[in-house]
Parts: structure tokens; C-alpha cells; sequence
């Protein structure tokens, strides 16, 4: 971003003081439409009211390329905070993802963070006679309408804007200042006169310019201008010439020197410049600087219409309605060559970091191949960034026929669809791709191309061998230490973990992680990689670790993709622990960076938040995520993202019992049983199905959900996923818990609970009991942890079974009331003395108790007795 965007106009010498027009500006309690044709000094007098204002504010310059709603609120909040740091993290996340976030969304998300400022606050938009969108008026008219008395904003427009100003004003909400208030008065004109005008003039001249001007500051200067450099022309007869703008600053420019003529008609291509630029430009039409001062000194010296935008005098620009004309004129002059020129200063701005600067200018003279030449050029460079973001408003700003017909924006594209998981977009690009690239096609495109072959073959074909064998010659090909590149490096040791070669894949990983800077984008990317491998493997104790150090690098890196998958991989972690409260936390911060989150893992965080509110009893939570889901899922129109709402609507619906119409649906939904539907995920659209249709009365349908279950079972072994193991196991135990083979099921839930227990991954496990607590019965009941048992409802009627699920009992004898007080007092850390000095009796009446506590709950010793009490809601 160009922060000269940022900085009201700085007042130089030759600004005309306004003390009467501030006064106006002084009594406006509510926001202000300044509202006036070209050249009656809107700016300048906004501009010397606010250095008698003891508020913050922000002024932000408009221009076209703002038009974009993502595009002008992210100006708008860069703006913001330079004032209030961090306080529109949720706008900036709803912006970085407009195909997640609608314009209602986005709206009411930035409105609510703007309404916590509490301190006064101008925001001027100039130039708002730019603005043509109508979600960016519509947004500006809320704000005026509705923020708090705090904030005031300040509209710069040539014309009126299309917002509801009669009900503003009505409401006492708005006020105007117009051409009327702006004009030059008698006294004005006077001191103007007085200390521009460089020739001895008539009273009577000087009253019939006066009024033939009527106030018009920007004709009242440049006739002075003209008349100061060929005094052979009246005050008057200048004036007239501004009836046609253009005769009149051709005047103007053909009284200087022929060599400032022309250097004036190669600069009017900036809508903003510096001396860099301006002597680039020089350089760029081969010609030499013959002055003494510097280029803009000599502009300022010869009064023209420089406005200074920065606080270091370092960028300015020409008054826009001098330059328009200005650019007219070189344009009828010379279009070939000011096109040239326009390419050039776009370049020059790519060059010089100010990328969508350079691009928007090449675009608008529809010079489409320099816009493409600069992507191609950028676009690595912005990923290593983590920024295809940006990339990606790069290309929408391109026709869609270009789109599709070049190598290096098709690259591009395909990239980004990778990242956000908009797999099904791919093929046909690559199809286009390979086409376009037959003939002349270099080792740097070639392995791109074999890149995301190799990407598509492991992903969308569930081919790693093909896939590794493509990375591979991908490398050879072309091989560079790059954040883009360590994609590759992560893919491929996916593939080598998918074939069975695990420890290989770990290998190099922990190589690349040695041999980068701890905390840069590679080191980042090596622990992404190694996250990916240590969960498909199923390794929770070394992923926990590794998971921890992601976290802790990519926090605050500014590589925000980075870090909101190391919230999601930290999430996954604690979810499985039964970490619950801190999986929320974690979910939250990685949720926070909206739209940078590759789109399938953000659906998960979504399932996983939801189950973890589920887990907690907030219902209104849970209810409250799953509606968000189901936002996104409508607002992307994309089949498979509705799959993922639908499954965990289903999965929270299924674990509260209510089973209206989930078996309909689980018995005729197709899911797909593929690598990347079951990957490292929590929510399973094909795993929900298989839970639905074994927990159903007809055993037609559990024996249909139990094959299913044995498909996916031969997938993850087929490519050496073991992360669902615990969910494989504990699915087939209560398969056979419900045909009523308890044997069975015992011993294959044992096996999921020793896995459970070795791996610390409950979840899958507590998940079942939830919704069936009388699957406990067949369990040994020592290995469950504490940490489980209390996330298990304690007397619940599911409302969609004939039967009641009850706390368990194992002996049919109650607990008595007096035992209830020995079991409290155990509870409590008391010894058998203490308890019986406590209650009144005996130590042996204390044994007794014990005893008879133990037969009934079926416990060995204390330690479980009080984990079972607690269980059973008994203390």
C-alpha cells in the first residue's frame, strides 16, 4: 500500500488561510459532506480545520481501484491502525476471504469493531466522488447513521454521493458545506491578490475579475499564473479562457520553458510521485535535468499545483483536475509514447514494492501484458510471503479470457487453489496449462507443472507412488531454497509417509528444520510438513510436542496462513487429549485469520469447535457454530463443503439422540471413501454415516454401516494413515455391542482404549459413550481416565430409543445415604479415624461402609471408588 493515501495534504506557503471557513467547519457537530466542484479548495480547507482539532483522525484518499469492497476496507483499516493497533482483527480476517465472508457479514463485523472506539475520531474520504460501489456507500450511510457520537466523518466529493443525505440531515446526522461556502469572499480575494499577483492591475480590472471568478480558487490561480508569466494578457481575458479548462492550462504550460513544457506532460502520468520517480522518468525518455534545484523544487517554484502528501515532503501530486487535463493533452500529443510511459511508472512501482500500485496502473490503460509481465514476476515472491491473497486480487482485476490464456496466471491460480482446497477447480487449468506449454516451455515451468501433477496425484487420485515419483523429477528439474518450493518438500514427504516410509519422510524434515533460521517461513513450513506426516502415522506424542513449537513460531509471525493451521494442528492435539477449553481457545485464535485457513481445515475447526461446546453442555453455542457453518456453506455454493455442514449437524444431532431423519439421510448419502476425506480430520462425513447406520434399531443398517466401516478400514491401511485407529476400534466394539456379542465387542473396545491410553487421543472414544453410556459395561473401566468420565452426562432419556441409557449400576444394591457421607469424606482426603471421628462411629463401622461401597459400584480400592462416585453423580 501506498501510505501517502494515509496523510492529509500538507499546507505549504502558498495555501490561501481559511479562518472563515474553519469557523464553519468548528460549529459541525456530526459528520460533514463536503461537497464542490474541481478547484474550490474541498481538501486544503478540510486539511487547515483539522490542525485546530485536538481529535485523532484518519484520512484516507481514494481513488478507482478502491471500487473493490475487500480493497477499499482494507485501506480503510490499514488507516485505522496506525491509531488503534489490532482492533479490527475480525474485519481484516472477513476482507482476507471475501468468498467466505458476505458483504452483510463483512459489514456488520466491521460497523461493530468501528463502534468501539471511544474517543473522538474524524475519518475524511477523499475524493469520495471516486466511489461507485454501492456495498461501500451503503456501509459509509451506516455509519454516519449509527456509530457512536465519538466518531465523525468527513466526505470529499466533487459531486453528490448516492447515500440517503436528506435523512441524514433530517436526522441531524450530517451536514453540509458547499461551493457557496467555499468561494473566495471579497476579503479572501483580496489577500490572494495581494501577495500572488506580480503586476500592477487596475481597481476596476480587479473588481471585474473578481466578478467574473465568483469565488473559484482554482480559476482565480491559474489566471493569476498566466497573467504573471505574459503580462500581455489581462486578468480577465485569462479568466475566460477557464470556460474551456484545457485552453487554459495549455496556456499556461506553453509560457514556461519548452523543456519544463514537455517534462510536465511526461509527469502528469503520476497520479503521485517522488524525486525518484520523476528523474526515472527522465532517464526512462533519455532526456537531462538542466536546472539547478531538484525536480519537484522547480515545480513548487513555479507555482504548479503541487500538493504535498507526507509529513517529509517526499511524495506529491499535481491538483487532480490540473493533472486530468494535463494527461489529455499528452495523450492527443503522443499516445503511443505515453502508454510507454504509463508501463514504465508501473514498473517502476512494482520494483520499488508498490506492487498493486504498478498493476493498477497498466491495467487502466488496458495494457494487460505488463499487467501479466508484473504478476509473473511477483507472484513467487508474494507466496514465499504468504500473501496469494493478494495474488489473487491481483487476477481478478484481469479479463477472464487473459485468465485462461496465460502460463504464468494459470500457475498462479492454481497455486491459490491448492491453498484454499478448491481441488475440483484444478484440472482443467492443468489441462490448459500443459496446451499452452508444448513448445518453449523452461525447466522452471516444467517443474511447476510436474508440481502440481504430483499435487493433484496425491490428492485428488490417491496416487502417492505417481505422486512421488513426480515430486521427484519435479526437484531435479528445477530446485531452490523458497518458501514455495518447501511445498513440495511437504507434499513429497506425504507421499513418503502414504507409501509407508515414515521415518525417511521425518528424516529429511528434520534436516530442512535444522538447516533454516528458527522462526522463518521455510523452518515454519518444515514443521507444518512434520505435522502432516506424525498425525497421519497417528503419533500424538511426538505431534503434541511438534504441534507445540509450530505454535509457538508461527505466533504473531506475520505469515498468517502459518499460523492459523498451527492453531488448527494444536487444536487437533488437545481435542484428542480432551483438552476441551484450551482446543476452544486455540480454535478461536487460528479461526481469527478468516479466509487464510486452507478451506477444509476450517471447516474441521468449525465441526471441532462445535463438538467441543457440545462437550461442555453449551448448547446455544454449539447451535450458534453449526449455523455459521451452514452461512459458509450457502455463501461458497460448493456441493462438497454442504457434505461437511450436513455431517456435523448430523454427528451433534446423533450424539444427542435425536434421530429424525439422520437414518434417511445416512442410509442414502453417498459419501465418498477417499485419502482427502479422511486425512488427519476430525469430522468425517463418511465415519458420521457409519456411526448413524451402527447405532440404528435395523441391523440391515448396521450391517451396512459396518462394511462401510471395513472399506475406510482398508483405505487408511492402503496408504498408512493410522490417525483413526482409536475410531476404527471403538466403532467395530459397539458394531458388535449392538449385534449383542459382547465377547467381541469387549475385546476390540479394550484394543481401542489401550490405543487411546497409549497415544493419549480419547476423543472417539468418549464420543461413543456419549452417546451410549451403557457401552461402559463392557469396557475395563480402570483404564478410562478421570478426564473422560466427566464429560459423560450422568442421567440423560434418549428420545429417539424405546430404552432409557442410565448411570451405571453395577450391583443392584443402592448406596445408602450414610455411605454417601464415608464416600465424601474419602473424597475429601480423610483418614478411616478422621472419618469415623467426623461422623460419629466406628472405624470398623467406617470398613463396613467401605466394603459394602466397593461391592456395590464394583471397585478394588478408594481411588477408583471416588472416580466412580464421581461418575454415578454420587458426590
Amino acid at each position: 500500500m501506498l501510505n501517502v493515501k494515509f496523510h492529509k495534504p500538507v499546507l505549504g506557503n502558498q495555501i490561501i488561510s481559511r479562518p472563515r471557513v474553519i469557523e464553519i467547519f468548528k460549529n459541525i457537530p456530526v459528520s460533514i459532506l463536503v461537497c464542490a466542484p474541481a478547484g474550490y479548495g474541498k481538501s486544503v480547507a478540510v486539511s487547515q480545520w483539522l490542525d485546530y482539532q485536538e481529535s485523532h483522525y484518519m484520512w484516507l484518499t481514494l481513488d478507482d481501484e478502491q471500487n473493490n469492497i475487500s480493497l477499499f476496507l482494507d485501506y480503510f483499516i490499514t488507516g485505522l491502525e496506525e491509531i488503534y493497533p489490532n482492533q479490527f482483527h475480525d474485519t481484516k480476517s472477513c476482507i482476507n476471504n471475501n468468498k467466505i465472508a458476505d458483504f452483510d457479514t463483512l459489514k456488520e463485523v466491521f460497523i461493530n469493531e468501528l463502534d468501539t472506539i471511544e474517543e473522538s475520531l474524524v475519518i475524511i474520504l477523499e475524493d469520495y466522488h471516486l466511489i461507485s460501489n454501492t456495498y461501500i456507500h451503503s456501509i459509509i450511510e451506516t455509519c454516519i447513521k449509527y456509530c457512536s457520537g465519538f466518531i465523525k466523518f468527513v466526505l470529499i466529493s466533487r459531486v453528490d454521493p448516492p447515500i440517503n443525505t436528506f435523512d441524514l440531515k433530517i436526522y441531524g446526522k450530517l451536514h453540509e458545506i458547499r461551493m457557496k461556502d467555499l468561494s473566495l469572499d471579497h476579503n479572501e480575494f483580496q489577500n490572494f491578490i495581494r501577495y500572488n499577483l506580480k503586476i500592477p492591475t487596475s481597481k476596476d480590472e480587479l473588481i471585474k475579475f473578481e466578478g467574473l471568478a465568483e469565488g473559484w480558487i482554482l480559476g482565480i490561480k491559474l489566471a493569476t499564473s498566466i497573467v504573471n508569466i505574459n503580462r500581455s494578457i489581462s486578468l480577465s481575458t485569462s479568466l475566460l479562457m477557464s470556460h474551456d479548462i484545457s485552453r487554459l492550462v495549455k496556456n499556461l504550460t506553453e509560457y514556461l520553458e519548452d523543456e519544463l513544457s514537455n517534462l510536465l506532460l511526461y509527469f502528469s502520468v503520476c497520479k503521485k510521485f517522488n524525486e525518484s520517480l520523476l528523474r526515472s522518468i527522465l532517464k526512462f525518455k533519455g532526456k537531462k535535468w538542466n536546472y539547478d534545484s531538484d525536480i519537484i523544487q522547480i515545480l513548487i517554484d513555479h507555482n504548479l499545483f503541487l500538493t504535498q502528501l507526507d509529513k517529509n515532503g517526499e511524495w506529491f501530486r499535481f491538483h487532480h483536475f490540473f493533472r486530468e487535463i494535463l494527461l489529455k493533452i499528452a495523450i492527443d500529443k503522443d499516445q503511443e509514447g505515453t502508454n510507454s510511459l504509463i508501463s514504465f511508472v508501473g514498473q517502476w512501482f512494482a520494483e520499488n514494492d508498490m506492487i498493486e500500485e504498478g498493476i493498477k496502473y497498466v491495467i487502466e490503460s488496458n495494457q494487460y501484458d505488463e499487467a501479466i509481465e508484473i504478476i509473473s514476476r511477483f507472484r513467487i515472491k508474494m507466496v514465499n510471503n504468504d500473501e496469494w491473497y493478494r495474488v489473487q486480487r491481483w487476477l481478478d482485476q484481469l479479463p477472464e479470457n487473459i485468465r485462461k490464456s496465460d502460463p504464468d496466471i494459470l500457475l498462479a491460480q492454481i497455486l491459490i487453489y491448492e491453498d484454499t482446497w478448491e481441488l475440483g477447480k484444478i484440472p482443467p487449468m492443468l489441462t490448459a496449462l500443459e496446451n499452452l506449454l508444448v513448445t518453449n516451455i523452461s525447466n522452471h515451468h516444467k517443474s511447476e507443472i510436474l508440481y502440481h501433477q504430483g499435487h493433484r496425484e496425491l490428492f485428488v487420485l490417491s496416487n502417492p507412488n505417481k505422486a512421488k515419483e513426480l515430486f521427484i523429477r519435479s526437484k531435479e528439474l528445477y530446485n531452490e531454497q523458497s518458501a514455495f518450493w518447501s511445498r513440495r518438500e511437504m507434499f513429497l514427504a506425504t507421499a513418503l509417509q502414504m507409501t509407508g516410509k515414515s521415518e525417511i519422510a521425518l528424516d529429511s524434515l528434520n534436516i530442512a528444520e535444522q538447516q533454516n533460521n528458527a522462526g522463518s517461513h521455510l523452518f515454519l513450513r518444515t514443521l507444518f510438513s512434520k505435522m502432516l506426516v506424525l498425525l497421519l502415522s497417528g503419533d500424538f506424542h511426538i505431534g503434541t510436542k511438534t504441534a507445540e513449537e509450530f505454535a509457538y513460531f508461527a505466533k504473531d509471525s506475520g505469515y498468517d496462513s502459518l499460523e492459523s493451521s498451527s492453531c488448527y494442528m494444536s487444536a487437533n492435539t488437545s481435542f484428542q487429549k480432551l483438552e476441551i477449553q484450551t482446543t476452544i481457545e486455540t480454535l478461536n485464535r487460528g479461526l481469527q485469520h478468516f479466509g487464510k485457513m486452507n478451506y477444509r481445515l476450517y471447516f474441521d475447526a468449525m465441526a471441532m469447535k462445535a463438538l467441543c461446546h457440545m462437550a461442555e453442555g453449551e448448547n446455544q453455542k454449539v447451535e450458534s457454530t453449526i449455523e455459521n457453518i451452514k452461512k459458509l456453506v450457502d455463501q461458497l455454493n460448493d456441493k462438497s463443503y454442504r457434505s461437511y455442514y450436513e455431517s456435523v449437524n448430523a454427528r451433534i444431532k446423533w450424539l444427542n439422540g435425536q434421530e429424525t431423519d439422520l437414518i434417511s439421510w445416512a442410509n442414502n448419502i453417498n459419501n465418498q471413501v477417499h485419502f482427502t476425506q479422511l486425512y488427519f480430520l476430525i469430522d468425517v462425513p463418511v465415519f458420521t454415516q457409519c456411526k448413524i447406520l451402527i447405532s440404528s434399531d435395523d441391523i440391515n443398517l448396521i450391517e451396512k454401516g459396518y462394511l462401510l466401516l471395513n472399506e475406510i478400514e482398508v483405505i487408511l491401511l492402503d496408504f498408512n494413515n493410522r490417525y483413526h485407529d482409536t475410531e476404527i476400534s471403538i466403532l467395530k466394539g459397539y458394531y458388535f455391542y449392538r449385534k449383542g456379542d459382547k465377547l467381541k465387542a469387549s475385546s476390540l473396545a479394550t484394543k481401542a482404549i489401550q490405543n487411546a491410553n497409549l497415544q493419549d487421543a480419547w476423543w472417539s472414544v468418549l464420543e461413543i459413550l456419549i452417546r451410549d453410556r451403557d457401552f461402559l459395561k463392557v469396557l475395563d473401566y480402570r483404564l478410562i481416565p478421570e478426564k473422560l468420565l466427566k464429560y459423560l452426562p450422568q442421567k440423560t432419556e434418549n428420545s429417539g430409543r424405546n430404552d432409557k441409557i442410565n448411570s451405571i449400576n453395577i450391583n443392584s444394591d443402592r448406596v445408602s445415604s450414610r455411605e454417601i457421607e464415608v464416600l465424601k469424606a474419602v473424597a475429601l482426603g480423610l483418614r478411616n479415624k478422621e472419618i469415623a471421628e467426623s461422623l460419629n462411629i466406628s472405624e470398623v463401622t467406617v470398613k463396613s461402609h467401605l466394603t459394602n461401597i466397593f461391592r456395590k459400584i464394583d471397585v478394588p480400592n478408594r481411588t477408583s471408588m471416588i472416580k466412580r462416585a464421581r461418575e454415578l453423580n454420587l458426590i
